[in-house]
């Protein structure tokens, strides 16, 4: 026997045993409880990886249809927000780098569908707990690797939105005139994510010339994933490598055909330091560079929680 084991398909027995619970109709938050505690203290294989975030979905879905025989709407604020914030942080603990071995476990298109299911259920929750808000609220929750945050406003008094990372790796500015033209009954809900480690599981590259030199953020509006906008967003990203970089291209993660695309985003000015970029429509976004020959690369790390701030101008 020679190489490593294919652990692609393995599946620990304790996330079998909580979809089986999920099956029998037990109730979601308090699966969704376990799930985010298993996933922060057990390692896990690359069928576990692939597994949870399917049974994110699930629990998703299971609420959805729950919520039709709860007649309280604050009691589906508070169900919906719960379950957001547990699901939040099992994707956070996902991207841990105690679990880098597992995405490992996975070749490169499995891995590339199993970021994509993590991302999608990540918004579909968010998507469930902004739609059960009736009133104007800022809802953030902050992971070691996630921060994600939920903005409900009435469209007439709306004013260009800004999301700024306090790591200042991020910053989006989306105009007013964009929000308004996708409004619901006088109402935006907007969502906001940035992730840590994302380049670990979506694809670095494309051919192996170019890399994702950034990290992901994304902007996205109830109404569903991809809203085209009748002006432009500007995003800036930090590159996560100086020095040794060039030729910035700016990218949005393309769901169906799990690349990334270039498609109604370009790169508007750029630095050794930053890219910034404007993208017609909402989606999850990054910048990938070539690297140069000529210098070392540096890596510009940084450690700890992260935080967001959120403002209006």
């Amino acid at each position: 026997f020679s190489g490593s084991p294919d652990l692609s398909e393995c599946e620990s027995s304790w996330l079998t045993r909580l979809t089986a619970r999920l099956r029998e109709g037990e109730d979601v938050l308090d699966l969704a409880s376990e799930l985010a505690d298993a996933s922060s203290a057990r390692t896990m294989y690359g069928g576990d990886v692939s597994r949870v975030a399917e049974l994110m979905s699930s629990l998703a879905h299971r609420l959805r249809q729950d919520l039709f025989s709860i007649p309280s709407e604050s009691e589906k604020e508070r169900m919906t927000g719960e379950l957001d914030k547990l699901l939040v942080e099992t994707g956070s603990n996902l991207l841990e780098d105690s679990q880098s071995l597992g995405w490992a476990d996975l070749d490169p298109a499995s891995r590339a569908s199993a970021g994509s299911d993590l991302v999608l259920a990540l918004q579909e929750n968010a998507f469930l707990h902004a739609n059960s808000i009736n009133v104007e609220q800022d809802v953030v929750t902050v992971e070691n690797n996630i921060v994600a945050a939920t903005r409900i406003m009435r469209a007439r008094e709306i004013k260009d939105q800004e999301f700024t990372s306090t790591d200042f790796r991020v910053h989006i500015n989306i105009p007013s005139q964009a929000l308004v033209e996708n409004s619901e009954n006088g109402a935006i809900r907007l969502l906001f994510f940035y992730y840590n480690n994302m380049d670990h599981i979506l694809p670095s590259s494309t051919n192996g010339i170019k890399f994702l030199n950034s990290q992901v953020a994304s902007a996205a509006l109830s109404r569903g994933h991809s809203i085209t906008l009748n002006k432009p967003l500007t995003a800036t990203f930090k590159h996560t490598e100086v020095g040794s970089m060039s030729n910035p291209t700016c990218v949005w993660w393309d769901f169906v055909s799990k690349t990334w695309s270039t498609r109604g985003c370009w790169s508007t000015e750029s630095n050794v330091t930053h890219t910034s970029c404007q993208c017609s429509h909402l989606a999850n976004m990054a910048v990938l560079m070539e690297e140069t020959t000529f210098a070392a690369p540096h890596s510009d790390q940084s450690t700890g929680a992260m935080t967001v701030v959120i403002a209006a101008i």
